[in-house]
């Protein structure tokens, strides 16, 4: 983000673990084993991973988070590849297509597996999110697997003692069982020290009013970033800001520069329930789902008190929508806008606040709020 957030070191996700170690693993069947592996991310970027081999033809990658070390850090990550018949494809699979041919996504050992819905992945399913599946296709591709046309290579992907991990994540919690989660929505881990990042919003705000920005665009992560500025071709990149789960402060360092008089916020529903509850920081680990301010919408909807119930049990807004019908949602999500406007604005006095609130496909669901002329 600035000169000052690169002094912290970036790290690579899981996702990234899983996609190094299957070109490594696809170069293998070739007979040649790197050392390491150049793997292109979602975001553009290329980074350079090391790779090892491991037991019963794994090839292992140690997960490097750089300086954000979560429970994930240095776990290690294997994968596996073999060719086989399109039939070979199970239940929890994924099949994606690559090139001429195709890929089966198979997790082992330490992956977990999805039980309950509302997350980015069907339940019955792996959890393995939709952009390593996306790097997984893009770089074997690149590697050269899908040139011909009809092969099927199984990849299977196995974490030690992923279990053991997982338990101290909040898999248990979101109905994830049996392991981690593969993620990654660039390959990237953003360094997260909070003073640091905060310290680094602030130059980005001043920064942008210096440059004659009158209006800031505040993103919560890359897939907001990117709707926001295909949606609002204004917001360039000098003035949209990747704020993470630093609303407030984010918003109090907006108010506090006189020339900013706009401030759109990007994000998603689990983002604008939290700021409906006033939360100042929205992280999982600060701030669990607690369902009071969703129950009291509800209830002046009219839900029916079965659903309400089964609402009252979920651990994430997704899942809790997942129980709602589609009129229901409508309504609770314009209700919990209503709501966060009110607190964004508190946060922010004398500055114009607009939300404009996405899905997890990148489409725009209801914006709130409008810009000064």
């Amino acid at each position: 983000m600035s000169e000052k957030a690169r002094k912290l070191r970036r790290g690579f996700t899981t996702g990234s673990c899983v996609a190094a170690g299957a070109i490594a693993a696809y170069q293998a069947l070739s007979g040649k084993m790197p050392s390491r592996v150049s793997l292109y991310l979602l975001n553009g970027e290329t980074v350079s991973i090391p790779v090892t081999t491991g037991p019963d033809n794994f090839i292992s990658v140690k997960k490097d988070a750089g300086d954000d070390p979560d429970v994930t850090d240095k776990a290690v990550i294997r994968t596996r590849l073999t060719f086989c018949s399109a039939e070979a494809a199970e239940k929890h699979d994924y099949i994606e297509p690559c090139g001429k041919s195709q890929i089966i996504i198979r997790g082992k050992s330490g992956v977990g597996l999805v039980t309950r819905p509302g997350l980015e992945v069907p339940v019955g399913k792996w959890a393995i999110n939709p952009g390593p599946r996306r790097m997984l296709a893009e770089n074997l591709l690149h590697a050269g697997f899908g040139e011909q046309k009809g092969e099927t290579l199984l990849i299977e992907i196995e974490v030690a003692n992923g279990e053991k991990i997982a338990r101290r994540t909040l898999n248990p919690t979101l109905g994830v069982t049996g392991g981690i989660s593969i993620l990654g929505t660039t390959g990237i881990v953003e360094p997260y020290s909070n003073a640091a990042y905060i310290h680094t919003i602030k130059i980005h705000i001043k920064a942008a009013a210096a440059q004659g920005f009158d209006t800031v665009a505040l993103t919560t992560g890359s897939r907001t970033m990117k709707n926001i500025s295909r949606d609002l071709p204004d917001i360039q990149d000098d003035n949209c800001i990747r704020i993470g789960d630093f609303i407030a402060d984010s918003l109090e360092a907006a108010a506090e520069d006189p020339s900013i008089k706009n401030a759109v916020i990007a994000c998603m529903p689990g983002k604008v329930y939290k700021y409906a509850c006033a939360h100042r920081i929205t992280h999982a680990h600060k701030n669990r789902l607690e369902p009071g301010l969703m129950v009291k919408v509800l209830r002046k909807l009219g839900v029916a008190p079965a659903t309400i119930e089964a609402v009252k049990k979920c651990d994430t807004v997704g899942e809790a929508m997942s129980k709602l019908t589609q009129d229901e949602n409508t309504f609770l999500l314009h209700n919990l806008a209503d709501i966060a406007y009110d607190n964004l604005r508190k946060w922010a006095p004398g500055v114009n606040i607009i939300i404009m609130l996405y899905n997890t496909a990148g489409n725009l669901i209801l914006r709130k709020g409008t810009t000064s002329e």
